[in-house]
């Protein structure tokens, strides 16, 4: 099934929709475990479409998957200035700030976004299973 659809992004890369067919391979292969071609696809696809809130979401996923924190952020920052309360964005963001260390801003933005503990508990809670094994370095928050 992921064989099929890689395809279609593939044929979908060739015509006037590039972008897009960049973005979904990339999502195929990152969910295949092939973070360094995904990122590849995804960084064409955030080069074709720079203002694109979702490829710029999107291309900071893989490189929160990445381990690289700070560029994952600048993604997501750039995203929520795109489209300011992107939902994905927002989540994203505090997760990658709590897989970096930075609890506190991470409270702090879910706090200023009506973000409930909760919500941010679950957060925590996906972000340290995230961390599982690709990001294992990290400590776990509590």
């Amino acid at each position: 099934m992921l064989s099929e659809a890689y395809d279609v992004y593939r044929e979908l890369s060739l015509t006037c929709m590039t972008a897009y067919g960049h973005a979904g391979m990339a999502k195929i292969l990152a969910t295949r475990g092939d973070l360094e071609i995904s990122h590849q696809h995804m960084l064409k696809a955030r080069r074709l479409a720079p203002t694109n809130a979702d490829i710029r979401n999107d291309y900071g996923f893989i490189l929160l998957a990445m381990q690289d924190f700070k560029a994952a952020q600048r993604e997501f920052m750039t995203s929520l200035q795109l489209q300011p309360g992107h939902p994905v964005a927002l989540r994203n963001m505090i997760m990658s700030l709590i897989l970096d260390g930075d609890s506190r801003t991470a409270m702090r933005m879910a706090e200023n976004n009506d973000i409930q503990e909760a919500e941010f508990k679950s957060l925590i809670e996906k972000a340290n299973h995230f961390a599982e094994p690709a990001v294992a370095k990290r400590a776990v928050i509590n």
